[in-house]
């Protein structure tokens, strides 16, 4: 059949292309189509949904219209189809439409999986609706009689105007989805347990997806399909029963996750409808909050009950939830659905996937552990009580003393972020109503409370990449948590029998040691007041981190006056900052009164812990000098951070080091524990490159430096790190064969502990004289790769020259030059060391100048020369000529002169030669048929001025040219065989007898 396979676009695989073709022939009556989709899910071929596409030429025949879901694309008439390899783009009008709602759209294409993608604006009346629907068997009031009905709940609307980015596909539900162009903010159906209506903002990229309705098959709604932000409702209500809500703070994810089950029946949900479940990562869920034990402490030191969620919600457990005051029918059964079925399955959804621990759990045995994934043992595993705080810190009692005052309300008999066997002085201070704790020196809590440390095969990797040699050795304490640093030390010690623990170990199992998204943040007790770096945690909701922080006599411990201007000075500083950086989260933090949680501002991060794609940035950051600006947890245990890390000036080394690499900046943003921003700008020094010197132009800002710009490339299912070259440079380069080099394109790639520069631009060869043969004066090249691998803490690099590619497309050749005449291409450059040109199989090609030996280390460029065949004697081996035009660097280029600067020596010069048959070398005889073979006895390179042009001619004297067959040579007498190629770079040969020779 005409149609081809490349334009046949299915639904499911093709297994069997013949027979494929075979059934769709019998399908298509009359006229072939140009483009087909085949919608061949059933085994049954004719049954299959067809839907055709004709052309003449390239434009469209008629109006075609291609339907899914109850939603339709038109293609009109006249169209035209620009085909492209990855599908097409049509010229034309279209027109898009659901039931009697037209969309206007522009910009139609066909990617290669038969989609359209285009870009649609919705209409002024009515907006267009995001739902959430449940099916079940009932009876149909507008029909009147029994059937599938549907209970409608509309989540939110998008108004007239909206943009919206459209892949559509005829075959594929899944395939179908509708992005927003634009971030916007609407009111959706969901409502607090008061009734005010929580406002969602969709960022930019939203996706609204394809759902399926229970009947009639084939029909679809639009459903919510993507992460939002909630704003506007401090507890979320689930379900009606008015005890069952989620507590939110301002810009909450919530996640919509589509494809689950919705149809009703005997008390379950199936997969015969589609609808949209909600997950709430971090949220707090509460349930029955009457029964729920909680406490905070009274000035007679007894405790009463208060409010706490039963769990902390995640994001692998989506919940069933409905938008009730959405639905404008059918209410009635909305309610049975979520009282039989609704209700009870997001109970089990959170107890089951959702939640990390109830904390209506209290008693604990010794060595119980009620999540295994997440908690470790405690090393005295005794019977306590997890209690609350008034102001939401969890508090473990063991034998009726606190063990532990845990920073956040984690639900979790193991302290995370926790001060230790506290004083009475810090629990009174823990159990006020404003807790403002400044904490700018270890000596404020030394003798108040400890911070637990505890060795984890995580804890112990850390360890190990900061040099700590011992890992091994403590192999039987992985899972033992310490509740002070002298307990650590103490059982470390009788392990490894060192006197002084290692401070990256004990930095390593700090708990105060947190990792977000591979940032690894220092923030425990060793740091504190180094560099400014001070830990804050505020619980209290009258007055904002800015207010409390100018009246050190509100702080819950009150240090000396050092620590105070420290702590000021540290605050004051972020402030600064943050406004220079339009860091709205730390700006918020630090203004807005009701923000609890804890604050760490100038926290050390670990440079021997780095995200694994960016560990080789490790090398060209200062030492000690790599720090957040701040760190934040708020009490509801969302992370945010920002790194900022400056150090601005160029890399210049008095001792002319090949390479250098230095960071000048890095900018790291992070909210709710995942990199939202990162921008960084790193440099790679070059001040030799093949041998030679560099140096830049006098007008370079950045002097030998290429200075590189990094950001987060975000991919679906997550990203990676990308650096490309800021600006073009400009080398002049002495003591080799090239004299400059020009980099106007380039980027660093991150791999671990490596890094590659890659490296684009075009260089210009020396000019040697009468002889050129370097010939280019401008030559493009791509792919050339600087590498650096960190070891033992040192950079070391390595230039990968075998990823070089010569780019000839713009290439300039110089008057009179080698290349002018002959068609010589480079092929590559080289560095050999250990063997001398003759030994890796180049003879010495004599040339009209004076050139000199060079020994087993040099530098060389690959030239080659395509010979054809020489006619039918040796037609089956295609010929050419490889050239090797050698360096080696003077010694004297070591050598500091008188006034400090370094010596430019002369480099020594070789030039090779060998034939190649079949990209092969062959020596100079060449194997004919059995032991026949054809030789030469050597080869000169000869040049001489053109007389009637004034110009330069270049000839090969391949010498005593003769036929051998088992010892005999034919003829006798010698013979020269020339090579020699016109103004056109036409090759031709030519012999001539040589008497007396």
């Amino acid at each position: 059949m005409g149609l081809l396979l490349d334009r046949i676009f299915t639904s499911s695989p093709i297994q069997d292309e013949s027979g494929f073709l075979e059934r769709l022939q019998g399908l298509l009556n009359g006229r072939t189509p140009d483009y087909l989709w085949v919608d061949n899910r059933s085994l049954q071929y004719r049954s299959w949904r067809l839907q055709k596409l004709y052309l003449s030429g390239e434009r469209l025949e008629r109006d075609t219209a291609f339907s899914y879901g109850g939603w339709t694309l038109v293609v009109h008439k006249g169209s035209r189809i620009h085909r492209q390899e990855n599908g097409g783009r049509l010229q034309g009008g279209f027109s898009f439409r659901k039931e009697e709602k037209l969309f206007s759209g522009v910009s139609l294409s066909l990617d290669e999986r038969g989609r359209f993608l285009f870009e649609i604006t919705i209409p002024d009346e009515g907006g267009l609706s995001a739902e959430i629907r449940y099916f079940t068997r009932g009876w149909d009031t507008f029909l009147r009689r029994w059937g599938d009905v549907e209970v409608r709940g509309e989540v939110f609307k998008l108004p007239s105007g909206a943009a919206l980015r459209v892949c559509f596909s005829p075959l594929v539900q899944e395939e179908t989805i509708f992005q927003l162009q634009e971030t916007l903010e609407v009111k959706s159906s969901f409502t607090s347990v008061y009734g005010d209506a929580l406002s969602l903002q969709l960022p930019a990229g939203f996706p609204l997806v394809f759902q399926r309705a229970s009947e009639p098959e084939g029909r679809c709604y639009l459903a919510p399909g993507g992460r939002a932000y909630g704003y506007g409702v401090k507890k979320l209500e689930l379900g009606m029963s008015g005890t069952e809500y989620v507590g939110m703070s301002g810009g909450a994810c919530l996640c919509f996750v589509p494809g689950q089950s919705a149809w009703y029946g005997a008390g379950q949900l199936d997969r015969r409808g589609q609808t949209t479940y909600l997950a709430m990562p971090g949220g707090q869920y509460y349930s029955q909050s009457s029964e729920a034990p909680f406490f905070c402490k009274a000035k007679e030191g007894v405790y009463r009950y208060c409010e706490l969620p039963a769990f902390t919600l995640s994001e692998e457990g989506p919940l069933s939830v409905f938008p009730f005051s959405g639905c404008r029918s059918l209410a009635g059964v909305a309610r049975f659905i979520e009282q039989n079925c609704l209700g009870s399955i997001r109970r089990v959804a959170v107890e089951e996937g959702a939640g990390e621990f109830a904390p209506n759990r209290k008693k604990m045995k010794a060595g119980e552990e009620p999540l295994p994934s997440r908690c470790i043992r405690i090393a005295e595993g005794r019977e306590g009580q997890l209690l609350i705080s008034r102001s939401g810190m969890a508090v473990w009692l063991e034998s009726g003393r606190v063990k532990w005052i845990s920073l956040l309300s984690v639900g979790c008999p193991f302290p995370g972020l926790a001060f230790t066997l506290p004083h009475r002085r810090l629990m009174a201070a823990v159990q006020t109503n404003e807790l403002f704790l400044v904490l700018a020196s270890v000596r404020q809590i030394t003798g108040l409370a400890g911070t637990p440390y505890s060795i984890t095969r995580e804890s112990l990797k850390r360890a190990e990449k900061g040099g700590y040699p011992y890992g091994k050795q403590l192999e039987e304490l992985v899972g033992t948590t310490y509740l002070t640093m002298e307990e650590l030390c103490r059982a470390v010690r009788e392990r490894t029998k060192e006197q002084e623990v290692s401070e990256a170990l004990l930095n390593a199992c700090d708990h105060f040691t947190v990792e977000l998204d591979g940032w690894t943040f220092r923030m425990g007790e060793g740091s504190w007041g180094k560099k400014d770096c001070i830990f804050l945690v505020k619980m209290g909701v009258a007055s904002s981190v800015l207010e409390l922080i100018k009246e050190p006599l509100c702080w819950s411990l009150i240090p000396d006056k050092k620590q105070i201007d420290l702590a000021q000075r540290s605050v004051l500083r972020a402030k600064e900052r943050a406004w220079e950086l339009k860091d709205a989260g730390l700006l918020r933090i630090l203004t807005d009164s009701k923000w609890q949680g804890l604050l760490c501002f100038h926290v050390p991060v670990d440079v021997n812990n780095l995200p694994s794609e960016l560990g080789f940035l490790a090398g060209g950051l200062g030492v000690g000098l790599l720090q957040g600006l701040y760190a934040a947890c708020s009490a509801s245990g969302t992370w945010q951070a920002f790194i900022d890390y400056q150090d601005m000036a160029h890399q210049y080394y008095p001792d002319m080091r090949e390479f250098g690499f230095k960071v000048l900046e890095l900018g790291v943003g992070i909210e709710n524990g995942r990199t939202k921003s990162f921008s960084a700008s790193a440099e790679l020094l070059i001040n030799r490159i093949f041998g030679g010197r560099t140096e830049a132009g006098e007008d370079s800002q950045t002097g030998n430096n290429l200075v590189f710009d990094g950001y987060y490339q975000r991919e679906e299912g997550g990203g990676h790190y990308v650096f490309k070259l800021r600006q073009e440079q400009s080398y002049t380069v002495s003591g080799c064969a090239l004299c400059r080099l020009l980099v106007n394109g380039g980027a660093l790639q991150a791999n671990g502990q490596k890094g590659s520069f890659v490296l684009n631009g075009d260089m210009t060869f020396d000019d040697m004289g009468k002889m050129d043969l370097y010939s280019y004066d401008r030559i493009g090249y791509h792919g050339l790769a600087v590498n650096l691998d960190m070891r033992d803490g040192e950079n070391d690099f390595t230039v990968n020259m075998e990823s070089l590619q010569f780019d000839l497309s713009e290439a300039s050749v110089r008057e009179h030059s080698f290349a002018q005449c002959f068609p010589l291409k480079p092929v590559g450059i080289s560095y050999v060391r250990g063997r001398t040109p003759m030994q890796a199989g180049y003879a010495e090609l004599k040339v009209s100048r004076e050139v000199s030996g060079i020994e087993e280390e040099w530098y060389g460029i690959f030239w080659q020369i395509d010979l054809g065949n020489m006619g039918s004697l040796v037609k089956q081996y295609s010929l050419a000529l490889e050239l090797l035009t050698a360096w080696k660097p003077s010694p004297e280029d070591e050598i500091k002169g008188a006034d400090g600067s370094f010596l430019c020596g002369t480099p020594k010069y070789f030039t090779g030669i060998r034939l190649l048959a079949n990209g092969n070398a062959v020596g100079w005889e060449i194997p004919l048929e059995g032991v026949l073979t054809l030789g030469f006895g050597g080869v000169e390179l000869k040049s001489r001025e053109r007389e009637e042009t004034g110009g330069m001619e270049y000839y090969f004297r391949f010498r005593n040219f003769a036929l051998r067959f088992l010892g005999f040579r034919f003829p006798q007498t010698n013979h020269d065989m020339y090579l020699i190629s016109d103004e056109n770079q036409t090759l031709g040969w030519y012999g001539s007898f040589c008497e007396g020779e």
